[in-house]
């Protein structure tokens, strides 16, 4: 026999009421546990989002320290390399300093030799000149040509009187200008050393400016790894507090499972009396909705099972459609989806949020489908396939990562 029971229920709520006065401590005491656990998990589920957002910021903090450090870290870099490259100038000029200076005290020894020669030199032609004079029938040169024998003798005599002179000449026109061309030189030089020394002293100052440079830099760069050494600390502690939530957050779900199982099982003692009473639930067929309903189920469907297969959102509607046509669950879509300690993607807010950005497609044609009347099932119930086989219920049907089921237990 088979019966609509939103119309006619009067013998099922007779058989409900005996089980509540049979167990009504047990049945009040399941929903007011999983009330009290839900109220944990929003609490929690708060303190999860507050430190994901700190967390989150901590993040940019730590991000953003990380540049302010490479950006010093390459500073510092840079400073370096040019305090290397001063320093090797500095060095260099040191050297070409010390070879000038050296050049330049070997010149001034050549320059002083050369003028003691020239002195010399001058000397002996003093002497020279003074013997030609003395010794030349103490007549000079001049009688010395004249005395000749000859035209051919006083050209030969003239010629060696030429030589002598041209000789002298030759003597001090050499040393002059070696004297000239060795104090050209160590002008030259001596400039040159002078060029060097301010040189020398520009690379000093800007070596020193770049010792307080990369100092300061140094100094900054070791303050902002602190910082970052602090910050990276401070995501660790707000990480070590998301995974102490989530094993909180994964104890709560473990004992609104057991809650929600009790009253499961409550559930299924009425499906049971009813059985036993020749009662089957008829929950097929279309009802009337508007878009608030057409868009609440297709955003329970989605976040329920936007990762399923076509086939398994059409089951989870199926599910919810069943229930609001079923007399053990209330009689509307948003009764069914916002029942306490039923759907988690609700009481988290997972289902008002893709309601309010838009469900996808699927979801929407899935959510038509089943409010328009089709059934992939007449099942009242779907989870894991691992928590259904915990649970020791059977005679389930696997569609994607759910399984699905009318009666709670053992078939």
């Amino acid at each position: 026999m088979r019966m609509n029971l939103k119309k006619s229920y009067n013998l099922i709520a007779f058989l409900t009421g005996v089980f509540l006065l049979i167990n009504p401590i047990v049945s009040c005491a399941s929903e007011a546990e999983l009330n009290n656990i839900r109220q944990q998990q929003s609490l929690t589920q708060n303190e999860i989002n507050n430190a994901s957002n700190a967390k989150e910021q901590a993040e940019k903090n730590l991000n953003n320290l990380k540049n302010e450090k490479d950006a010093l870290q390459n500073e510092y870099n840079a400073n370096s390399s040019k305090l290397n490259a001063v320093n090797s100038q500095i060095n260099s000029a040191k050297k070409s300093l010390a070879s000038t200076a050296e050049e330049i005290s070997v010149l001034s020894t050549e320059l002083q030799n050369a003028k003691s020669e020239e002195r010399s030199q001058y000397e002996l032609m003093k002497l020279h000149i003074k013997y030609m004079y003395e010794h030349q029938n103490k007549v000079g040169l001049l009688v010395y040509m004249l005395n000749a024998d000859s035209m051919k003798d006083f050209l030969t005599r003239t010629e060696y009187v030429n030589a002598i002179m041209e000789n002298d000449d030759r003597v001090i026109t050499a040393y002059h200008e070696l004297v000239t061309t060795i104090s050209n030189k160590s002008a030259e030089l001596a400039a040159k050393e002078e060029e060097l020394s301010g040189y020398s002293l520009q690379l000093e100052q800007k070596q020193a400016e770049l010792d307080k440079l990369t100092n300061a830099t140094a100094t900054s760069l070791n303050e902002k790894t602190g910082q970052v050494e602090n910050a990276a600390a401070t995501v660790d502690q707000y990480e070590a507090k998301l995974a102490e939530l989530d094993i909180k957050m994964k104890s709560l779900e473990s004992q609104a499972a057991a809650a929600q199982a009790a009253i499961a099982r409550r559930i299924a003692e009425e499906q049971a009396a009813a059985i036993a009473a020749g009662l089957i639930e008829d929950t097929s067929g279309a009802i009337s909705y508007g878009d608030y309903e057409l868009v609440l189920l297709a955003a329970t469907i989605e976040a329920e099972a936007g990762g399923e297969p076509y086939e398994g959102k059409l089951a989870v509607g199926s599910v919810i459609m069943n229930r609001v046509l079923s007399s053990y669950f209330p009689n509307s879509v948003s009764g069914v989806v916002s029942q306490s300690g039923q759907f988690s993607s609700y009481t988290s807010g997972k289902v008002n949020l893709i309601a309010a950005q838009g469900p996808k497609a699927d979801c929407m044609q899935a959510a038509t489908q089943v409010l328009n009347g089709y059934r992939l099932g007449n099942w009242l119930f779907f989870m894991r396939q691992a928590n259904a086989d915990s649970y020791g219920i059977t005679g389930y049907v696997p569609i994607g990562n759910h399984v699905f089921f009318y009666k709670w237990g053992a078939n």
